[in-house]
């Protein structure tokens, strides 16, 4: 019996041998830009979230074990316009106060043909949660410091976002660009 508790706990060290080992990075908001951008009666608008934090679980050379997740405070949402920023808060646009939390949470990550890395997850925002996809880059991968690039757009409607006062999209544009530029750190 016990060489068969023995035998099971090699078995699972085995299995489990590249995630306990995968690089594990984390996000230096201080170093790196989440940015969201699109328009408003036809003039483009632009603004970044100031308070975030993520985690990082990547081996190019295992990439089943990849993870990302990103949490971002709702109410950190800046355009430099106060009156956008004011609407962006309220119930109607990403209700801040009953949803603080944005998150982005992965549930595969592969390489693309184009060479990309392609990350599949789950958005969460505004208390609805739906599946994204997006490509990224990552940059100097064998230093202390890597950086990682992503652009892709989202649609608001299918988090509610602006239904109330603009449900056609006649005043801000249905699709939301996001454009991720981030520094990680080695968590040793």
């Amino acid at each position: 019996m016990r060489h068969h508790h023995l035998l099971l706990a090699l078995l699972w060290f085995l299995l489990n041998f590249h995630s306990a080992y995968a690089d594990r990075f984390i996000l230096s908001p201080e170093k790196s830009r989440i940015v969201f951008s699109g328009t408003h009666a036809d003039e483009p608008f632009r603004g970044v979230f100031t308070q975030w934090e993520g985690r990082v679980q990547f081996d190019p050379t295992h990439l089943v074990d990849a993870h990302i997740s990103i949490i971002i405070k709702a109410g950190s949402a800046d355009t430099g316009d106060a009156m956008y920023d004011r609407t962006l808060l309220t119930a109607d646009w990403l209700d801040a106060d009953h949803h603080p939390e944005i998150t982005f949470v992965s549930k595969r990550i592969t390489l693309s043909e184009s060479g990309l890395y392609h990350a599949e997850g789950l958005l969460s925002l505004k208390g609805k949660t739906h599946p994204i996809a997006f490509d990224f880059s990552i940059a100097d991968f064998a230093s202390p410091q890597i950086r990682g690039y992503a652009t892709f757009s989202i649609d608001r409607t299918q988090w509610n976002i602006g239904m109330a006062s603009d449900p056609d999209a006649e005043w801000v544009s249905r699709a939301i660009e996001i454009n991720i530029n981030v520094q990680a750190i080695r968590d040793e």
